[in-house]
């Protein structure tokens, strides 16, 4: 029978390498399935909570069908991943979450061979009529970038990708070359915050 345990230590500063490294100790273990630390940030409490895009309906804008589905972004499996070609204009991932929910945050994690690449990635929301309600600049480090949106925004849609054909070569080349292994978005329904 599987045992949860989960631990807080208060006033303890591990950096994030440390924790990955304690991390992959433990769960080396035998008797361990699976094990992951964080520290208290905001983006990572968001973390704990569920993940709204979790196998919705999405999408994504590329030139080339044979490409991986765009799901593979969204079906909690960072082992899996889907990108666009290297000259897709304003490719982007989009998720519709199915209704209007509160949103505090998002978590991309870049597919392997973009890292860098998706610092010049917007995170756009839009409403239920999909007009855009909230956009800004990818922040955080490769290959996990966490955005915290400094409080709700009442989203439908949620959309991670190239606006007016900002390039991602990192020398500066011809290239739009964007890709995901997740992208967890964090919120609450409405009624949960007390919107009706």
């Amino acid at each position: 029978m599987p045992i949860v345990v989960n631990a807080v230590r208060m006033g303890t500063y591990l950096d994030s390498v440390a924790l990955m490294r304690l991390s992959r100790t433990i769960a080396a273990r035998p008797d361990v399935e699976e094990c992951g630390m964080m520290m208290g940030t905001p983006a990572n409490k968001l973390v704990v909570s569920n993940n709204l895009a979790s196998f919705k309906r999405s999408t994504m804008l590329r030139l080339d069908d044979s490409v991986a589905p765009a799901a593979r972004a969204n079906d909690d499996n960072a082992s899996t991943e889907t990108k666009t070609t290297q000259r897709t204009v304003d490719g982007y991932w989009e998720v519709d979450l199915g209704e209007t929910f509160a949103l505090y945050g998002v978590r991309t994690i870049a597919a392997s061979g973009i890292g860098s690449r998706l610092t010049n990635a917007i995170v756009r929301l839009f409403d239920s009529r999909h007009d855009s309600v909230f956009s800004r600049r990818i922040t955080g480090r490769p290959d996990t970038f966490d955005m915290d949106f400094g409080g709700p925004v009442l989203a439908r849609y949620v959309r991670v990708g190239l606006e007016d054909k900002q390039r991602t070569d990192p020398a500066g080349g011809i290239e739009f070359y964007i890709g995901f292994r997740e992208v967890a978005v964090f919120g609450r329904p409405m009624n949960e915050i007390g919107i009706t």
